[in-house]
């Protein structure tokens, strides 16, 4: 059975989807949390991420306002125009 990371962190989440972990959103109430597969890769990413990781700025804050309008889309729902 595989086992499954739960982030409410949307910076680290922003950091695993620059590298290519995309998650799946599980809206919560007002939150959202962001779903991973709980992998050797996915606690190595977060270990880098947590020590400082250096990538480009301009990557990192387009992918952040993807994932942010990702979360907002998953909390509206699919029936919400």
């Amino acid at each position: 059975m595989q086992k499954f990371l739960k982030l409410s962190d949307l910076y680290a989440s922003t950091w695993l989807d620059l590298n290519g972990v995309s998650p799946t959103l599980e809206p919560r109430g007002t939150r959202t949390l962001f779903v991973f597969p709980a992998s050797d890769h996915v606690y190595q990413l977060l270990n880098e991420f947590n020590s400082g990781a250096e990538c480009s700025a301009i990557d990192y804050s387009t992918r952040l306002r993807e994932l942010r309008s990702r979360m907002h889309g998953a909390k509206e729902g699919p029936s919400s125009t």
